[in-house]
């Protein structure tokens, strides 16, 4: 039994490594969830996403743990974005890594124009492009050739396995298509309630990657089909609610993001942040933050549902993440 325990987790680390890597809605770049939103964000300047997550370390080696930062920035002249995001995925003490470095174009066309307090519509195209390595270190990693019953895995043992490639190099590309509402200005004391809302897909690796280590055998990236939608509900000027839902599929993988965060406005310009989110037959997520002027810390951590439940005592993962917005008076786009 504990024999097919560890094998268990070992296949679940590889499964973990050959899908995409999750992060809280909140708290991931907007360029990971859809590559439209390049450079289409609240203000016109620039934005930095730093964002690092651990999880499932009381099963695995040092756990599973995704890093990664995102820059984009748009041209207003030209109706355009461009960005650049890095994203590193790691398991079991490094014995399997994902990287992916994409670089970002984004174009928006204005749909409707404003009329009175409305604001217009718009319509945000953005395409990624760049390259994913993926590989493996086999001294870091054990085989069924090294498991004692009644004792455990001996690493001295021979692996009793040869490997002619540890290291796969290809293209990717995605797409994505955002639509939102902008705002003509800031909330006002005159105002009940504004609502400014946003939805878009996206498909990523659309040419569906061949990731295998072996030239004989294709063993292909299955495409993410991901779609989201949400709102900033603004009720004061020091008060927000930004309801959010994602829905993807990659592969037999279907996955439900939905949750909630509350933004509470304080004294010396500090926003304080509480949200919750939950991932379908996977976890709950508890999120806290604060923004100070152009900063915005989150921290949320994750409380495991699937059935792994039982191995881990329902801990799942950690999650930190930092945000820098360059601010500009004019402040007329949804956060995403």
């Amino acid at each position: 039994m504990k024999k097919l325990i560890v094998i268990l987790f070992i296949s679940f680390a590889i499964n973990a490594i050959a899908q995409d890597p999750q992060v809280s809605p909140y708290a991931s770049s907007a360029l990971y969830i859809n590559p439209g939103a390049c450079g289409f964000f609240q203000n016109r300047d620039l934005r930095a996403h730093a964002n690092y997550k651990n999880q499932f370390a009381s099963i695995l080696a040092k756990g599973i743990s995704t890093s990664s930062i995102a820059v984009d920035k748009p041209i207003p002249s030209k109706n355009i974005g461009l960005g650049v995001m890095i994203m590193n995925n790691s398991a079991t003490t490094g014995a399997m890594k994902d990287l992916t470095v994409m670089a970002s174009f984004g174009y928006r066309a204005q749909l409707t124009h404003a009329r009175g307090s409305k604001g217009a519509h718009y319509l945000c195209l953005g395409l990624q492009t760049g390259i994913k390595q993926k590989s493996f270190l086999p001294d870091k990693l054990t085989t069924d050739n090294q498991y004692i019953e009644n004792y455990g895995f001996d690493e001295l043992l021979p692996s009793g396995e040869s490997f002619t490639n540890t290291t796969k190099l290809y293209p990717d590309f995605n797409f994505g298509a955002l639509w939102y509402i902008g705002s003509r200005r800031s909330f006002s004391r005159a105002d009940k309630i504004r609502i400014l809302p946003w939805a878009g897909i996206s498909i990523s690796h659309l040419t569906q990657p061949n990731e295998s280590f072996y030239g004989t055998y294709t063993s292909k990236l299955p495409r993410k089909y991901l779609a989201h939608a949400g709102a900033e509900v603004q009720t004061s000027t020091q008060f927000a609610l930004q309801p959010t839902f994602i829905i993807f599929q990659q592969g037999t993988n279907v996955q439900i993001n939905t949750g909630v965060t509350a933004n509470f406005k304080g004294k010396n310009e500090a926003t304080f942040i509480l949200g919750s989110f939950y991932r379908s037959d996977d976890a709950v997520v508890a999120l806290t933050g604060i923004k100070y002027l152009d900063f915005t810390f989150l921290f949320s951590y994750d409380v495991n549902t699937s059935p792994l439940k039982e191995y881990t005592n329902a801990n799942s993962g950690l999650e930190f993440t930092l945000k820098y917005v360059l601010t500009t008076e004019v402040k007329n786009r949804p956060f995403l």
